[in-house]
């Protein structure tokens, strides 16, 4: 008759427990790695991002902060109870904000060709 044993000879034992010591140890030093880094940004402003990888764009929170030569006012939706802010002669993205002036939400289109 012949019997498994379900336990593992003692050398792979100890490699697997120093593999799973260091998977520990690397997501450790990542999660520190990604705060650090997350920390020294500057979290005070709205970004968005457009693109894969270098793609923030800073986003006015108010009326107020619209830069009137970079932003045109394009309408008033009274369904939303909103006013839309976009670059001039692109309306892909749009602005949304409220009757109070502040930033509501963004709302994005494409050109149909």
């Amino acid at each position: 008759m012949i019997t498994y044993s379900a336990s593992l000879p003692s050398g792979y034992e100890n490699r697997f427990e120093n593999m799973h010591r260091k998977r520990v140890m690397f997501l450790f030093f990542a999660v520190l790695a990604i705060t650090g880094a997350a920390a020294s940004e500057d979290w005070t402003d709205l970004h968005v991002k457009f693109a894969l990888w270098d793609g923030f764009y800073h986003v006015p929170q108010t009326v107020e902060q619209i830069n009137q030569d970079k932003y045109v006012k394009m309408a008033r939706d009274d369904d939303l109870n909103v006013t839309m802010y976009s670059y001039p002669n692109d309306p892909r993205v749009s602005i949304l904000f409220d009757s109070y002036g502040n930033i509501a939400g963004l709302r994005t289109a494409y050109i149909k060709a």
